[in-house]
């Protein structure tokens, strides 16, 4: 069953019981015109209809920014047609949009994807559009709408509460139900009396935190908010330039699946501020705060950016980026995705802070984010030692967390790596146990975006080594690319499997964006587009990459130099690998799980002419 990530639009009819039990053949009419209207504004918005019953339509989109505006544009069309009726025999939709991973399966779409679309257009009003967070903050700066903040809303078998927004069409739409409940005079000063005494504890938490800054241990995934950078050109257009690249900038960065980034709609009002960094970070709710200055000239653009610790208002990170090309939109993505790569992923400074920070936290008050951290630092050491290290963390950090989807894919990780570093004394017994580590963790509902992003990243690695299921890995693994599209990290890795499953073409494509992406790329992005280029049968390219390894002593090196005929050096290359990775032999090799039988084969005759031992 095939994953992907689409914005859902789920539209019904208001009070069509009532319709029907009015005028069934008049109602039914009615519903027949307005689904041709529904029906044609989808297609003009290149979505797509996969279920339609009665009086409601389910449609998904590749583009949020499509959804919402086919929306507006279906209620004011239903609008107009309603103008020909009595107001009694009105028939109006409500819509909800949401957007998630979905399963897709002969036609039709599951998942809380679709689920949550749903529950957002029960929400709504009649003739109105609702909206989740996560559309609102891809669409926000991108329609000329306006949207009010309905706060969070917990609906029918969704487990985590859900932040809906209203989309204002015009001021003629009647009030959600939402909003009705807050007209009733003794809930509004219920609601006052609860805001006073909120406002009170927020006063003391804030004294709290200005006080003893040591003593605040943040919870979850950093909070990051790109203040407005500061135009030194003093031109009307740079200006422009310089507004159009913040927003870049917090798009990138909210696309990293380990931070939550403001919406720059929050961080607006604070261009050309001079408040405290620390008070600007208080009210927003933000950890870090990124800031910054811009001058741009003909074709090339300056940039100094600052990372800032949001409690302390200490500077963490500093860098001057310079960036030379034509247009505004290539100058500032590669302003953008350079920024990404220095702050973002598995190396980047959120993630050192933060391990810094997990570090310092005393045991009692860990989260399930700080065992996922202390585990991840330790894990990346690579050792047989630390691997179990790891994985005993995120074990006693599960136990405190039962419910954690996180953790168990990070020992279902642990166990994987074990088996493929030989360090595993029961290989087929610990992908059992990782396999159903994860299909627990993929049935847990209304996961983290982080979890939500790693499952899919891992998935495509078991799909190979334990279900032998190819075309299910190359899904999950294009999913996942998609859930991170400027992660280095994700493509180069992700370009291993997609080779082991022979799309050999697209991983190489996967690794050189990974190489483009990160300016100072770990080996093994390197390695993985050499093995690409191998499986490939592309050994001179093959070559040509693993020349560029920091490190030389690579098992792909030697399996090159016996397809060129240089075997003495694959063997030269083989003795320094085998000292290394002492753990390394042909019985763990046979493991790997090449697609083609008959480039397996010959990946393994080229270790053992190398000179690798069988056991």
């Amino acid at each position: 069953m095939e994953r992907r990530l689409a914005a859902i639009l789920s539209a019904d009819v208001a009070g069509y019981s009532r319709l029907m039990g009015a005028d069934e053949e008049g109602t039914l009419n009615a519903l027949r015109s307005r689904l041709e209207i529904m029906s044609h504004q989808i297609s003009a918005h290149h979505g797509r209809v996969f279920n339609s019953a009665g009086d409601s339509v389910v449609a998904e989109f590749s583009s949020a920014v499509d959804a919402v505006n086919c929306a507006v544009e279906i209620q004011q069309a239903i609008r107009k047609c309603n103008e020909a009726v009595a107001e009694n025999n009105h028939l109006e939709f409500r819509i909800g949009i949401n957007i998630g991973d979905v399963m897709a399966e002969d036609g039709n779409l599951y998942g809380d994807g679709v689920n949550i679309s749903s529950r957002i257009q029960e929400l709504a009003e009649s003739g109105g559009v609702f909206v989740a967070q996560n559309v609102y903050n891809e669409v926000s700066q991108k329609v000329s709408l306006t949207f009010d903040a309905l706060g969070e809303h917990r609906v029918k078998n969704i487990v985590r509460p859900v932040s809906v927004y209203r989309v204002q069409i015009d001021n003629g739409t009647k009030r959600s139900r939402a909003i009705v409940w807050l007209r009733n005079r003794s809930r509004q000063r219920t609601m006052m009396a609860t805001i006073a005494v909120m406002m009170l504890l927020f006063a003391s938490g804030l004294v709290v935190w200005h006080i003893y800054p040591g003593q605040s241990w943040p919870s979850g995934p950093p909070t990051v908010a790109v203040l407005p950078f500061d135009d030194l050109t003093g031109d009307t257009v740079q200006t422009n330039f310089t507004s159009g690249l913040t927003d870049q900038v917090t798009t990138v960065l909210s696309t990293y699946p380990e931070i939550r980034v403001i919406a720059r709609t929050s961080t607006l009002r604070f261009k050309d501020t001079s408040e405290d960094i620390r008070d600007i970070a208080a009210e927003l709710g933000a950890r870090y705060v990124i800031e910054g200055s811009v001058q741009r000239t003909a074709n090339s653009v300056h940039v100094s950016a600052q990372l800032i610790q949001g409690t302390t208002g200490n500077h963490i990170w500093a860098r001057p980026i310079d960036v030379i090309g034509e247009g505004n939109v290539a100058l500032q993505q590669r302003v953008a995705t350079t920024l990404y790569a220095a702050l973002a992923g598995f190396g980047g400074e959120f993630r050192r802070t933060e391990e810094d920070l997990v570090w310092r936290k005393p045991d009692s008050q860990l989260d399930e984010y700080d065992y996922y951290l202390r585990g991840h630092q330790i894990f990346f050491k690579f050792t047989k030692e630390d691997m179990a290290r790891a994985r005993q963390i995120w074990e006693d950090g599960l136990r405190h967390f039962p419910d954690s989807p996180l953790l168990r894919i990070k020992i279902a990780v642990s166990l994987w790596q074990d088996v493929a570093w030989g360090w595993s004394a029961d290989p087929d017994g610990d992908l059992a146990r990782g396999w159903e580590l994860l299909q627990v963790a993929v049935s847990i509902p209304s996961k983290s975006q982080l979890a939500e992003w790693y499952s899919h990243y891992i998935m495509a690695f078991y799909q190979q080594w334990f279900a032998h299921d190819y075309d299910r890995s190359i899904a999950e693994a294009r999913t996942a690319t998609n859930l991170a599209p400027y992660d280095a990290f994700t493509r180069a890795d992700l370009a291993q499997a997609m080779a082991l499953a022979g799309r050999t073409e697209e991983a190489i494509q996967w690794a050189e964006e990974a190489l483009r992406l990160d300016p100072n790329p770990p080996d093994f992005y390197i390695s993985n587009l050499g093995v690409a280029h191998y499986l490939a049968g592309q050994y001179a390219e093959a070559l040509s990459a693993l020349k560029r390894l920091n490190d030389p002593t690579s098992l792909y090196l030697a399996v090159v130099y016996v397809r060129l005929g240089r075997i003495d050096e694959a063997r030269a290359t083989m003795a320094d690998y085998m000292k290394a990775v002492p753990t390394d032999t042909l019985a763990v090799e046979t493991r790997w799980p090449i697609k083609d039988p008959a480039i397996r084969q010959l990946y393994l005759d080229d270790l053992r002419t190398a000179g690798m031992p069988e056991n």
